[in-house]
């Protein structure tokens, strides 16, 4: 709905990495570049270690220049996911915070995240939904309805 309306998105996402049905790893998609950036693989691509993960911060690191750059006014910000991979590499854990992030923004962390995010003042002004795998469309809904809402707002300003 926000892109149809000609609305820019920027930030990126995390997508999972699977081989034959078998998660494998994770990568960072920068929007609107969909450039992609390895983060964590089963296979040696790094000397840090998180579970079964190897990871990459050689790809976190060229994905923070392009996260550093200037938001464009009116943009929705996406940052899909602030989790325990990407806050292990110290410049991205510097970089989340120290960024306000804009409104409108999208983001998504892991729950048991939510104590650490607050106190690095990050959560100021947000409207936090709890996604489980029961809600799961309910929130898609909620979401999607304050994007909706959010650019006939936009529409009424302009």
């Amino acid at each position: 709905a926000w892109m149809e309306r000609g609305g820019a998105v920027v930030g990126f996402f995390t997508r999972e990495l699977r081989e034959e049905g078998r998660r494998v790893g994770f990568e960072l998609v920068l929007l609107p570049e969909r450039m992609r950036f390895l983060l964590a693989h089963i296979r040696p691509i790094g000397s840090t270690r998180m579970g079964r993960y190897h990871l990459s911060f050689g790809g976190l690191q060229a994905a923070l220049v392009h996260l550093n750059r200037p938001v464009p006014p009116g943009a929705l910000v996406v940052v899909d996911e602030v989790g325990p991979m990407e806050l292990r590499y110290a410049p991205f854990r510097s970089w989340v915070q120290r960024t306000r992030f804009p409104s409108p923004f999208l983001g998504t962390f892991q729950m048991k995240l939510e104590p650490v995010l607050a106190r690095w003042g990050c959560l100021e002004g947000a409207r936090i939904l709890r996604l489980t795998r029961t809600n799961r469309e309910k929130v898609r809904e909620e979401v999607i309805n304050m994007l909706d809402t959010l650019t006939t707002q936009e529409d009424s300003h302009a």
